[in-house]
């Protein structure tokens, strides 16, 4: 290559491919113009005219559209042929859950090129499997900001989430009842109501527990909770 031309670049041909990148893009993400152009804030028709090759977009302008897509600045650039289609953010978070977090990796006895990812703590996961299985539903988005929102709060029962004042009501109740259920029988009343038939042993066993409940404090609670689930 002519040193005089190493920073040649075919403009038009460029726009073409700018324009082939965002048009399969919009595609992808199934958004149309104005609500790219809204959440990027920018004009519908400065979008309008990239896409009908009439304008090279700014530095500024491509950054804004790489973070809105979820891509690399190469990808915006070269039509999708780079590499990678993760953006910076994208590989900063995988670092940081990876970093922070009990992770270990398998390699698939199918495929090389597969992983298995493990990740020991449980909101996390619970999180990225309920994120899994919405991801190809129209809820999907809400469900992204939902556990966002929650999840500093958010505790996992028998592999769900929940809020917190949920864990704790089912922990108590798992507490207060854990081995004793067979002991309390569904009864009729003399008035045909359905009633509890609870023998003086187990009425009083459920008080005591109740008191231990009220006295224990909400580490102690947890702590319980994690020994017992563990051997359920």
């Amino acid at each position: 290559m002519n040193k005089e031309n190493w920073y040649y670049v075919d403009e038009e041909n460029w726009k073409k491919e700018f324009s082939n990148t965002i048009n399969q893009l919009l595609k992808e993400k199934n958004v149309s113009i104005n609500k790219v152009a809204s959440a990027i804030n920018a004009d519908p028709k400065t979008l309008r005219n990239y896409i009908d090759c009439k304008s090279i977009p700014s530095a500024i302008m491509i950054m804004r559209l790489a973070k809105y897509f979820n891509v690399s600045l190469d990808y915006m650039t070269t039509n999708g042929k780079s590499d990678t289609g993760y953006s910076d953010e994208t590989v900063t978070e995988l670092g940081t859950l990876v970093k922070n977090f009990d992770v270990t990796l398998e390699k698939s006895k199918e495929s090389d090129d597969t992983v298995i990812l493990k990740i020991k703590d449980r909101i996390i996961a619970t999180i990225i499997r309920e994120l899994y299985l919405t991801k190809e539903s129209m809820n999907y988005d809400n469900t992204v900001q939902k556990l966002a929102k929650y999840y500093g709060k958010m505790k996992v029962y028998n592999n769900n989430l929940v809020d917190y004042d949920t864990f704790q009501n089912l922990i108590s109740h798992e507490y207060i009842y854990h081995d004793i259920e067979d002991d309390i029988m569904e009864c009729v009343d003399e008035n045909g109501n359905n009633c509890l038939g609870i023998d003086p042993y187990t009425f009083d066993e459920i008080q005591k527990r109740e008191d231990e409940w009220e006295q224990m404090t909400t580490t102690e609670r947890e702590t319980w909770w994690n020994n017992y689930s563990k051997k359920k």
